[in-house]
């Protein structure tokens, strides 16, 4: 390395086309190995897996026995959702490296993403009761909050709590820990305790003023300890402040406009009338049903009142068709002048699509593997409504159930949940999130107008208020036989891992009902940001409250 190079910040050289081949295959540079790895390794704990990445895959190149680079490889893939992978390579670093506690604590958490819970709850529960754990108070507190989400999880609300306690003991600083108990278990009820003081000690000293992630997770956990309060005005400043550290640390990806426009060419390819011309076939499969919503709409309690049917299945919210859809999917309609809109996931046009039926196939193939006995397999995806025209074309016979909630409520509650990483990215804003469901609504409208006979609409206030009326006409529009099962549906051991966990693990409740009325005139941008699907009471109170400034 010359002079000149050696100037360079390491990361710099480490770019530079040919550095990892010359210099770290075959590990001729032990220096430049030892520098490489550090600095990858420095990237991937710090949520730069983008970068990381790349230098541990070389680095595994030159050195495949290294349990080191094989670790790294195993955080890494967890950290990208690649779960199975992770699974992989922390297996093969465990084999490799038995007595590290670490691994065994991942590998737990990792297995609960695949739905082996209690197999990643018995290696979990296994390392705290290693002596060695009591050794590092850090890795003791990392094992107590994975068992404990693992516990939520199982519906085990009670060791759940528990466990996120003796984390937080532990780690009485790690924001990460309060933000579970304050959220995830809802245990700090009030703003007397020391749970709540050592957040508030985080905000006042600033602690994550250059960590946006952090400082979220800081702040949604104060929205949730005033919210349980009944301070909800003071819990929404909070939820304003979360919101603007998630747009810090996860710009959307699309701005309403351009989303708007998305949603237009959407309308206007589908509906055009030359489409019937092209005599698509479909795959015939009658066992797809997709639940569908806007965010905080019902779609969980919805799809947990189905699956607790003896014959029904469910891929909870499953990727797979929006994958395929985004970058795969293609229909040529030379007699349409609006271009196929939905291909958004890959630029380059030329690459290999799949036609609507092929696709269809696929994920029929995907959902008989997990589930090959059942009558009906349910996707609860919240943007399958930006899909229905794709998978009609698809899936001809899949049906699909359609929940909504007061407009209100439903943005109230989106705007004031952290969602995981850059998911729903145009919440954090509440005109925004306005515009986004008044959008939603146009084009539910269309499909229904469209594709009426396929799609059921039911609310989620009318399921809360006639939970039986409203199970069996879900279960005879899907054409299945009646089963008490569905009035029980917070019995069963469906895993559920989003914000709405404390609503399926209980009998039904009405408090939700009407929750935006708590928190006072700041929601007025909301209301008029949703325009004409704003709740007539909603226009009401917008109207009074400008009367009486």
């Amino acid at each position: 390395m010359t002079q000149g190079e050696g100037d360079k910040p390491l990361i710099d050289q480490i770019k530079e086309p040919g550095f990892l081949k010359d210099q770290i295959t075959g590990a001729l540079n032990r220096e430049n190995y030892g520098k490489a790895f550090y600095t990858g390794k420095h990237m991937i704990e710090h949520d730069n897996v983008a970068e990381g990445m790349p230098i541990m895959i070389e680095l595994l190149k030159a050195r495949p026995d290294d349990t080191g680079v094989i670790k790294m490889m195993a955080a890494a893939s967890a950290n990208i959702n690649n779960f199975h992978a992770g699974i992989k390579f922390g297996e093969e670093a465990r084999r490799r490296d038995p007595d590290d506690l670490n691994i065994q604590i991942a590998l737990g958490s990792l297995y609960s993403q695949i739905d082996q819970i209690e197999k990643g709850q018995e290696m979990i529960l296994s390392a705290l009761k290693n002596p060695r754990i009591k050794q590092n108070s850090h890795q003791e507190a990392e094992a107590y909050a994975s068992a404990s989400y693992n516990y939520s999880l199982l519906g085990e609300r009670k060791l759940s709590a528990d466990f996120i306690k003796k984390a937080c003991d532990l780690a009485p600083n790690n924001v990460e820990h309060l933000y579970a108990m304050a959220t995830q278990t809802r245990t700090i009820k009030d703003t007397d305790n020391k749970y709540f003081k050592s957040l508030k000690h985080m905000e006042e000293n600033n602690i994550f003023q250059n960590d946006p992630r952090k400082a979220a997770k800081l702040y949604y956990a104060l929205f949730d300890i005033y919210d349980q309060a009944k301070d909800h005005e003071t819990a929404l400043d909070y939820a304003f402040k979360g919101a603007e550290e998630k747009v810090k640390a996860f710009p959307p990806k699309m701005t309403e406009e351009q989303w708007q426009m998305v949603a237009k060419d959407t309308i206007d390819f589908f509906t055009h009338p030359s489409l019937s011309d092209l005599n698509i076939k479909g795959c015939e499969d009658d066992t797809p049903v997709f639940v569908l919503g806007m965010p905080r709409s019902g779609t969980t309690l919805l799809e947990q009142i189905v699956l607790s049917h003896p014959d029904m299945a469910g891929v909870g919210e499953n990727p797979l068709i929006n994958t395929l859809i985004l970058n795969y999917s293609y229909i040529k309609n030379p007699k349409c002048p609006t271009g196929y809109p939905l291909r958004i996931g890959r630029k380059d046009k030329k690459q290999e699509y799949l036609s609507p039926e092929a696709i269809g196939q696929k994920y029929v193939d995907y959902t008989r593997k997990i589930h090959p006995g059942a009558r009906r397999v349910i996707n609860k995806s919240v943007t399958n409504y930006v899909w229905i025209p794709f998978i009609r074309l698809a899936l001809p016979n899949a049906k699909f159930i359609h929940i909504q909630r007061n407009a209100m409520d439903s943005c109230i509650s989106t705007f004031s949940k952290n969602f995981i990483e850059d998911a729903q990215d145009f919440s954090y804003n509440l005109e925004t999130l306005g515009h986004r469901y008044k959008t939603y609504i146009e084009m539910m409208e269309k499909w229904n107008e469209v594709y009426g006979d396929r799609i059921l609409n039911v609310t989620y206030e009318g399921i809360v208020n006639d939970l039986e009326g409203e199970a069996r006409r879900i279960i005879d529009f899907l054409g299945m036989e009646w089963s008490d099962q569905c009035l029980e549906f917070y019995k069963a051991k469906s895993t559920v891992r989003t914000a709405s966990i404390g609503q399926v693990n209980k009998p039904i409740y009405t408090s939700s009902v009407g929750r935006w009325k708590r928190y006072g005139p700041k929601v007025i941008p909301l209301i008029k940001a949703l325009g004409h699907a704003a709740p007539p009471e909603a226009i009401e109170y917008m109207r009074q409250h400008e009367k009486s400034e």
